[in-house]
This record gives structure tokens, sequence and C-alpha cells, in this order.
């Protein structure tokens, strides 16, 4: 008897000692601490709290939430059906394991685990480490739970698990299983989506009737409060595509974009990212592209900026960024339009004339000329700019040269302001792409030569809302900290800036450029600048009223020109668009205290005598004008500016030639006819003909099509019954 309680005491002591060894090995093995658990994977939420991206970590779709987030019915279930005594037992259930033995060696293999949630949990701390041999596995399991245990409270291991528990398809956790399995937030679970979620814990691999079936017995065995009828969520569990959750056309150029600037790309980044105005702008480009692709446009691309906090401590916030029409398109879809390089056309032309205002002390009624010009480019060649229409207006204000967006008035000014400084107060703006000196852009850095970023180039004018601050923008906070894009620097004074808005946001002289009904008119005020490249390859339009600044760029990201969409109808009709879906106060733009409007002579920019046709002008309180002394008689400028006595022909060009596609359907190839006019105080009538056909009214602007069919055209301007202007155009069939 002596002997064999002996012989029992040694076998306890060994026993022991072999325990004692078990947890001092596993004391030295790399096991991961559980706070190390709880960043695997990412996710970038929308500003109305959507998930917009989620990365899988290692583990699977992770999604953390602290314990006090999970509904009470789903840990009770979970605690019911997987661990009954969790809290109770030392991370082993002893009387689990002894049943289990017996089951597994009357079957002779292993139907029973037995593994409670701290078991479970070691699975997920050493997933790697652990024995490729179940029994050898098991029996790490057995000591490693014991060993979490001790180390963690209880509190603490229930969390990982709930976080982290294999569910179905590589998803892992409730808060991930929740949205991408059921499309419903953890908070809102309902007892039985919360049920079926604990059902897959045992049957993760199981089809749709055995899932089901495992439901059924829980809800019978445990939950009979719960619903039996599921098949809504059981279809929502097995119809789904995993991939929707992540690849929402509308939102993933941004979501790459951050997850490209992300430092850890682990955690969570909360966003000031808009879905719901995303979505709206995302349905205004499908709405438009039908008409824009008949003028061969493919693409677009959008920036929202939203202004908000006091003025003398602004926050300019990115709420939207839409890359292409369609980044699901498999031709150039996931290029990021927003991002790209492209040639910026005149949206450039405010801020060169609001350094020459700055340097020069010029004003909006500074008398400029556009006349031809001719200027040496890179490499010496000679760089002779047209403007649009191909003539030249001669002298007009500065307002006037930049509402017009007249080429050769800006490249006269960045000429004697110095190619130089406007080169570094674009560098000092964000545009870091300008990697080449000055000098190899040259004059036409005024024109857009050098290109812009559509984000960079929306930020720009947002600094003319902000009274010349050029602010970072706030994209939102990874993990607590925020982000931002750009850094703080003053471009203009803030006179400048509310002279170069009043200009922009002019709408007596905008309908003048652009007509009467035209889509940068507004019932509120908005100023904006257009800007179309040569050969109407990019067609932009940038602005902002009191809380918004909207840029959007209309193309093609293969280069392919479009036909004759510039920046006032490509871009312009998408902006209006958007403009009208933007909340808008009723604030005006304002002026500050030094600033006034005066009546000056629209022709000379002076204090008007009474035979002086008369605009309103913004000027410093303290400047005194000259006092015109021009006799004034109908000129060429007059044509143009006073009130367009005579229509201007934009299109067809004297002596153009345009091209039929013989890859594209005939009847979606036209001519485009585009007259400005805006007079309401002519004595005469005007009207036009093309091949002798019937007379058509000149009233107003015009911009309509003619079918283009191959021959010669003869284009008659008819003032009363007089042929005031004749030529002839051609269209033939291209090679």
């Amino acid at each position: 008897m002596k002997k064999g309680l002996k012989d029992l005491k040694r076998f306890l002591y060994f026993l022991g000692f072999l325990s004692s060894l078990q947890l001092l090995y596993l004391a030295f093995l790399p096991i991961h601490r559980l706070e190390d658990l709880k960043d695997s994977g990412f996710q970038i939420y929308s500003s109305e709290g959507r998930v917009l991206r989620e990365t899988q970590g290692d583990s699977g779709y992770i999604g953390y939430q602290p314990i006090s987030e999970f509904p009470e019915f789903l840990i009770q279930s979970t605690l019911r059906v997987e661990d009954s005594r969790f809290y109770s037992m030392p991370g082993v259930d002893f009387l689990s394991i002894l049943r289990a033995i017996g089951q597994n060696l009357r079957n002779g293999k292993i139907i029973s685990g037995a593994s409670t949630i701290h078991q479970q949990v070691a699975r997920i701390v050493l997933r790697n480490q652990l024995s490729s041999n179940v029994w050898i596995r098991k029996y790490e399991e057995f000591y490693l739970a014991i060993y979490l245990n001790f180390r963690y409270t209880k509190e603490e291991i229930l969390e990982v698990y709930l976080n982290r528990v294999p569910l179905k398809d590589n998803i892992s956790g409730f808060p991930s299983g929740s949205r991408i399995l059921l499309n419903t937030d953890l908070h809102f679970l309902t007892p039985e989506q919360s049920l079926l979620l604990v059902s897959l814990i045992k049957k993760p691999n199981a089809k749709p009737q055995e899932l089901e079936k495992r439901y059924e017995y829980l809800r019978v065995q445990y939950f009979p409060e719960c619903k039996s009828e599921i098949s809504h969520h059981l279809e929502s569990v097995f119809q789904r595509n995993l991939k929707n959750g992540n690849q929402n056309p509308l939102t993933l150029h941004y979501v790459d974009w951050i997850q490209s600037r992300s430092l850890h790309s682990k955690g969570i980044f909360s966003s000031e990212f808009s879905e719901e105005l995303s979505r709206k702008i995302y349905g205004i480009l499908q709405k438009e592209f039908p008409v824009l692709e008949r003028y061969n446009a493919e693409n677009s691309s959008v920036i929202v900026l939203k202004r908000s906090g006091d003025t003398k401590n602004p926050k300019l916030s990115l709420v939207s960024l839409i890359g292409s029409r369609n980044y699901l398109n498999e031709k150039e879809g996931q290029v990021n339009g927003a991002l790209a390089i492209r040639n910026s056309g005149s949206t450039l032309k405010p801020f060169l004339y609001g350094l020459a205002m700055e340097k020069f002390g010029w004003f909006p009624n500074q008398i400029l000329q556009d006349i031809e010009v001719s200027s040496l480019g890179k490499d010496g060649e000679v760089y002779r700019p047209q403007n649009n229409d191909l003539s030249y207006w001669g002298q007009m204000t500065l307002r006037e040269a930049l509402s017009f967006s007249r080429n050769a008035p800006a490249i006269r000014t960045i000429e004697v302001l110095g190619i130089e400084k406007f080169y570094l107060f674009l560098k000092s703006a964000g545009y870091d792409h300008l990697e080449k000196p000055a000098s190899y852009y040259g004059p036409g850095l005024a024109l857009g030569s050098g290109g812009s970023r559509l984000l960079d180039l929306t930020r720009l004018y947002s600094s003319l809302l902000t009274d010349g601050i050029l602010y970072p923008i706030y994209l939102g906070k990874e993990n607590g900290k925020e982000m931002y894009y750009g850094t703080k620097t003053t471009l203009l004074n803030p006179q400048t800036a509310q002279i170069l808005t009043d200009v922009l946001s002019d709408r007596e002289i905008r309908r003048r450029a652009f007509g009467k009904r035209n889509f940068l008119d507004f019932p509120f005020d908005v100023a904006s600048k257009t800007g179309t490249s040569k050969d109407y390859r990019d067609s932009w339009t940038v602005g902002y009223n009191s809380d918004y600044v909207v840029g959007v760029w209309v193309g093609n990201f293969s280069g392919e020109q479009m036909k004759r969409v510039s920046g006032s109808v490509g871009a312009g009709r998408i902006f209006q668009n958007i403009l009208r879906i933007l909340p808008h106060s009723k604030k005006h733009f304002t002026l500050s205290e030094g600033l006034e409007k005066r009546t000056l002579c629209r022709i000379t920019g002076k204090s008007p005598t009474p035979n002086c046709p008369t605009y309103r002008e913004v000027l410093p309180v303290s400047l005194t004008p000259e006092t015109c002394d021009t006799s004034h008689e109908i000129s060429g400028k007059e044509r143009f500016f006073s009130d367009r006595i005579i229509p201007g022909i934009l299109s067809p060009a004297p002596g153009e030639i345009f091209y039929i596609d013989s890859s594209l359907p005939q009847e979606n190839q036209e001519i485009p006819i585009r007259i400005e006019y805006s007079s309401d105080r002519s004595e005469h009538r005007f009207s036009y003909k093309i091949n002798g056909s019937e007379r058509k009214m000149i009233e107003e602007s015009i911009e309509t099509t003619l079918p283009l069919l191959q021959g010669k055209y003869n284009f008659q301007l008819m003032r009363d019954e007089e042929v005031i202007q004749e030529y002839s155009f051609l269209v033939r069939q291209s090679l």
C-alpha cells in the first residue's frame, strides 16, 4: 500500500515537472501578444461611417472592436454554444476533455475536440508554430490555454475571440462577418443574425441546408425565442459577392490613393470622403457621357473640397475624389485622372494676373493688348500663341482678358512678370511635378504647358476662397493621427484674392463670353474658370462657392483629341450639375473694407465721361483713376466687349477642314456651329446661311451642330439683307 502511494507520488511529481517544463517552454515561445492581434487589417471609413475598404491581415478580414461594442445576445449565445463554463474553468475544461477522450477512443478517431475558447484563441496566437501532429497540437493547445488564462483577463481573451474567430471564406471575427456576410453593422445585429454567425463557427464550410440545420438545432436547444425563418439571411451569406464590399467603382480610386499614403495600412482610417455625395456625382457622370461621347470624350475626373471652420482658421477637407468614369472599365478605368498630370490650358491665368497685380500695382481696369505676339520658346523656336477664335481684339481691360480667356495678353503678361517668378509660384503651390527649369517650359507656362493634377489645381483655387492662403487638404485620421495633403503657404494677399474672385464670379461678362444661357451661369454666387488644351485634348472647369471648391476634367486618357469640346462645354456641363447638388448657402462673395465698386469707362478703364460706355469695377478705396479723355466710336473692341454689335463666329473657322472618321457611325459625327452674340441694343438684325439654305436668325449666342457630310460649304453672315462676312470650309473623308 505504502509502495503504491510512493509510486503515485513519484508519478505526480514527474507530471508536475513535465508541466513546469512545458510552461517554461511556452514562456520562451515567440507568442503574439493579444494586443498585437488588434490591428492586423486596415479599414477606411467614409464620413457617413460606412466601410469603403477593408483589407485582410494575416488571418482574414479584420474589423477589431472592443468587447463593449458587441451586442449582449451575440456574446451570450457565443458563450452558451462554444464554452458555457468559460468564466469558471482555468482555460481548459477537464470534464469535457474526459468526455471527448472517451468518444474519440470508442470511434477510433477524433470526433470531439472539447476545445474551450481559451484553446481556440491559442490556435490563433500560435497558428504557425503548433505541431502538425493532431495529438501533439492538442497537447500544446492545452498548456497554452492555461498560460493565457494566467496572463490575461477573461474579458481580454473573449474580446480577441469575438474579433478573430474564423467564420467563412477567410473572414474572421464577428465585426467583419456582420458587414460582409449580412451587410449589417455589428451594433444592429438581430438575435437571428447573431445566432446564424455563431452557427458558422462549427460549420464554416457548410452548405445552405447544413447551416440552416445547425441554426435550427441551436435555436431549439438554447434559444427558442429566435425566429425559425432565416431564408433571407442565408441568401445574404451565400449569394453575396465577396469582392463587392471592396469594389465599389465610385470609391476605388480614392481608397487606392489613401492606402498608398498610409504609413502602415493597419488599423482604422476615418476619412472626410462622402460616399453619398460621390454617388450623386458618379450618377452625373453616367448621365452626361452619352452626350459627350458623341464628341469623342470618354473620361472624366472630379475633385470636391469643402471649406469649414471660421475665416481665420478654415479647414479644407477632401469630400469627393472620382478618378475616372468607371474604375472597372478594362481599357483605362483604373487610371486616376484626379492625380494624372495634364495640360491645364487657361486655368492658371487668374494666378498669373494675380501675381502681376501685386508686382506692378495692376487692378482689373488695367489696359492690356490682345495683339499678335511672338516669343522664344524652348530650344529657341519662335512661339506665336493664338486665341481660340484665331483673331485679335486689340485693347481691353485685365478683367476682359481674363474673363474672355485671351491667350495673347497672358503671354505678354508672363514675359513682363518673368517666367521664373510664375514658375516658382507654382512650385510653392505644390506643383512638384515641374522638375525641369523654368526655361524649359517657356512662356507657354501661362497657358498650362507645365501641366496640372486636378487635385493640385482644385486646391490652388481654394486659396482664392481663403484670402490667398493655400491650406493643406485634410484627409482624415489614421488610428487617431490626422493626415493631410500639402502644406500651408501664403500665395497672394487677401485683396488680390478677393478681386480675382469678383472677376471670376462676374455674371455679366460671363454671359457676354459664353452667351446668356451657359453652363457657368448660376442663381447664386459661383466663381469659375475654364481651360482647354491644344487640339481639344483636355477640358477643364474649376470653381467655388462660399463653401465648396470643385474641379472637373473631361478628356481621353490616351491623349486623343475631342471634337471641339472646350472647358465651358465639356467639363462645364458636369461642373454645373455638381454645383447644383451641393448644399449652398445664400452667402455672397464679399469685399474687405479697403475695396469698393466704382463705375468706369468700359473701353479705357478710367473714370467715365457722359459719352463713355460704362461698367462696374472693383478698386481700392484709396485709388482715384484718371478721367477718360477718349472720343468713343464703334471699334473692333466694342464689337466684342461693349455689346457685341456684330456676332462673333467661333466655329466653323474660315478655311477649316473637318474629317469624317470612318471608324465611327456617320450619324454621330457633326460640325459644331458656335456664334457669340449678346447685344440687346443693336438696330440691325443678324442671320446666317450655310450653302444658301434658309436664313437662321441670330438673337443670342448660338451653339448647335450640322451633320458631317463630305463637301465644300459656304458660310454667310448677314446684317439685315447685306452679306458682311463670307467664307468657305471643307468636310473630307479621313485617310
